[in-house]
């Protein structure tokens, strides 16, 4: 159980961090997804110095032309962001991309840019609202199945070692990068049909937290804004948004997909 408590007031962020980690590895992760560490400065985005004058290889976590779609999704109710890549689960035919997986995603947009501009005044922080451009790559997550396979989500020791060093997540936006990290399961399948995976939405709403957060200069505004407070914003924000259940473990996950 990961407890974090901060007073937000006008122009400051006062942190008080209690930390505890549900699972058997407090170091180094403890097997289980937490909602993501979205928003954070990794060390993904600095490029190495040039070598006998070539440019520096880009970020390995991001996808190869051979990995992308041939054409981004754009969804009309999620402007800024397109989808680049979208990998379904070996295990889940479902995942795969589908009609109804960007009806989910699109119903969660259109709740956000319109629900989070009022959620920070509630909370009386200022923000600059802009037009932005983030790739999303969803791609499997779960670490009993496939999440841990090269560059998935939590293949920390392969091509996500950068962006994501310690398993677990469902979901990781890398500011410096302008790269969302999303799990692939829009869709559940429950009683012979396909229906919307709550679990999704309330991870894709707790990383567009951190894409406003970033995007809209909250954190310029807000000083000390450290990754704790960011993540506290954006669980405040789900909170906000009535959503009361809390994000499943990988085991929850991965039993309820196998016993429908």
């Amino acid at each position: 159980m990961l407890i974090r408590r901060f007073t937000l007031t006008k122009a400051l962020l006062v942190a008080t961090i209690v930390l505890a980690v549900d699972g058997p590895a407090a170091a180094g992760g403890s097997g289980e997804p937490v909602p993501g560490y979205g928003g954070r400065a990794t060390a993904a985005g600095a490029a190495a110095p040039p070598i006998g004058g070539l440019p520096p290889p880009p970020p390995v976590a991001l996808p190869l032309p051979s990995e992308r779609l041939a054409q981004p999704i754009l969804l009309s109710d999620c402007p800024g962001l397109r989808i680049v890549e979208w990998r379904p689960s070996k295990d889940f035919s479902y995942t795969a991309p589908s009609d109804e997986g960007q009806k989910v995603i699109a119903k969660a947009c259109k709740t956000a840019f319109a629900r989070y501009p009022e959620f920070l005044r509630s909370k009386n922080m200022q923000f600059r609202k802009e037009a932005f451009s983030v790739s999303v790559s969803m791609i499997p997550a779960n670490n009993i199945g496939d999440g841990k396979d090269p560059r998935n989500m939590n293949d920390v020791d392969g091509r996500m070692r950068v962006t994501q060093p310690n398993c677990c997540s469902w979901g990781i936006f890398d500011a410096p990068l302008s790269f969302l990290f999303l799990r692939n399961d829009p869709i559940n399948f429950s009683a012979g049909k396909n229906v919307p995976n709550k679990y999704f939405v309330r991870t894709f709403l707790h990383e567009l937290a951190h894409i406003f957060n970033s995007k809209w200069h909250v954190k310029e505004v807000y000083f000390p804004y450290t990754m704790s407070a960011d993540e506290e914003l954006a669980e405040d924000w789900i909170e906000y948004l009535g959503i009361k259940y809390k994000t499943e473990s990988s085991s929850e996950d991965w039993t309820w997909k196998k016993n429908q």
